[in-house]
């Protein structure tokens, strides 16, 4: 399934690529008008049945921009996949209708592999790789410019099976080298944990997708991690925060490490009686014995819930950190809701 973000992507890849077929589109016709009324190398005739098509894709382009804007996302990757089919018929058709002149028109098809493959991942450009490839071949085989220059044909056959592969080679290792930047620069490398940068893409969307529902935001701080550090050393301080940051893990939907000994999670719950059940299951299991019996394991807890206490995404975070640091006033290894403090 397409996420969100990449499907507002597409989006705006589908306005730029509208504004190259235009573009195409518009020198195609000059040039073909050029060739047939000035230098006479087409008929009228021939003329007339090619500018069919770029009536006909304008036709087509209208349509299919009134759906982009109105419904973005309505069959996104099918129609850009039948856009991909109708630019490759129309421009094969086109090239074997203007015999000679189509000796200007195959480099479109690399265009279409690449142009495809960059904007919308490599697996729609393989299937306009496909298309490419079947229609060249009819070219070959039935318009008369290209059986008569069999070899000219041939050489842009090899340029069409070797350039589009290798490109997407080139492709898949960038898009993984993206990923593991992306990776890195959204998780904690220590515990593996969403970082505060991702953690607040996410608590946006939860804002959005629990609009009716509630949810509780969590801040959560280790108590004595300071000491553990100081009495232990670092490196065992880190494998403290790694075990605590799978069992706070195991109890929340969606935890991330703020940084030190500060962890932050979402709660899904349908009340208030259930809530409370979880977050005291959630003490409990980090309160569970360390391999190294002379370290103990607590946690000061504070709770907000969307949208009881708060719409704003700052105030939440804001009461739940408020209940964070009562808890730890109030002797540590315990939670407070924000809306307790009040009462």
């Amino acid at each position: 399934m397409v996420s969100t973000h990449l499907q507002k992507q597409y989006v705006h890849q589908e306005h730029i690529q509208t504004y190259f077929r235009l573009f195409i589109i518009a020198v195609s016709v000059v040039a073909i008008t050029y060739y047939t009324y000035i230098e006479h190398a087409l008929s009228v005739a021939v003329y007339k049945h090619i500018m069919l098509f770029p009536v006909l894709m304008l036709s087509l382009i209208a349509v299919y921009m009134y759906i982009v804007y109105k419904y973005p996302y309505l069959f996104q990757k099918q129609r850009i996949v039948f856009m991909s089919f109708a630019e490759t018929t129309a421009t094969g058709y086109v090239m074997y209708l203007s015999g000679p002149l189509s000796a200007y028109f195959p480099a479109l098809f690399l265009w279409f592999c690449i142009g495809y493959g960059v904007r919308y991942g490599e697996k729609t450009g393989m299937i306009t790789y496909g298309m490419v490839l079947v229609t060249w071949l009819i070219l070959l085989n039935t318009s008369p410019f290209w059986i008569e220059n069999r070899a000219l044909g041939l050489g842009w056959l090899v340029a069409y099976l070797v350039i589009p592969l290798y490109f997407f080679k080139l492709l898949q290792q960038l898009h993984n080298d993206v990923k593991k930047f992306d990776y890195k620069a959204t998780h904690d490398p220590l515990t593996g944990l969403p970082n505060r940068f991702l953690f607040d893409e996410v608590l946006h969307q939860s804002l959005d997708k629990f609009q009716k529902k509630e949810f509780a935001l969590i801040f959560l701080d280790l108590d004595g991690f300071k000491e553990i550090n100081d009495s232990f050393g670092h490196h065992i301080g880190d494998r403290v925060l790694v075990e605590a940051s799978k069992r706070i893990r195991q109890l929340t939907n969606f935890t991330a490490r703020l940084g030190g000994d500060e962890f932050v999670s979402l709660i899904e719950f349908s009340d208030i009686g259930e809530l409370k059940k979880q977050i005291g299951k959630l003490i409990q299991n980090i309160q569970k014995k360390c391999p190294n019996k002379e370290i103990e394991l607590s946690a000061s807890i504070g709770v907000a819930i969307y949208p009881d206490d708060t719409l704003s995404i700052y105030e939440l975070k804001k009461k739940a950190d408020q209940a964070m640091y009562k808890a730890k006033e109030s002797g540590k290894n315990r939670y407070f809701l924000y809306s307790e403090l009040l009462s």
